[in-house]
């Protein structure tokens, strides 16, 4: 987890507008080893149908339309957990078990298999999709 420094090489691919004001990504270091077992997530954001079907009422409705396949939005952690610890005592025959991901799990994923500072450097489309 983490990053190391930048080499003068790699600072200079950094585009501009993704330069953080202060040291660059200084919360990131020093870089550090962590283990993180076995684990899938999700392809798609929770939508308001499953939300609703797992906690038993609509989720508040903020940012985005209601619909039956819009991803929940403006639920809060304790909101969220309250909706796994329901969709695993659901789920309780499967052989999954609902969380979500920790620092660790969440950082492996999104660096795809990288280990430099950031997820890469590129199109988002290519990247996000």
């Amino acid at each position: 987890m983490g990053s190391q420094a930048l080499t003068s090489d790699e600072r200079t691919t950094v585009r501009e507008e993704d330069r953080p004001v202060t040291v660059p990504w200084a919360y990131e270091y020093p870089r550090h080893m962590r283990s993180v077992g076995q684990f899938s997530l999700g392809k798609y954001e929770e939508t308001q149908a499953r939300w609703e079907a797992v906690i038993g009422f609509a989720a508040k409705v903020c940012f985005v339309e209601e619909c039956a396949t819009c991803p929940v939005a403006c639920v809060s952690w304790d909101d969220t957990q309250e909706f796994i610890r329901k969709l695993n005592e659901q789920q309780s025959e499967s052989r999954y078990r609902y969380q979500l991901p920790t620092e660790a799990e969440w950082e492996y994923a999104a660096r795809a298999g990288t280990t430099g500072p950031r997820y890469g450097y590129g199109e988002l489309d290519e990247i996000a999709w």
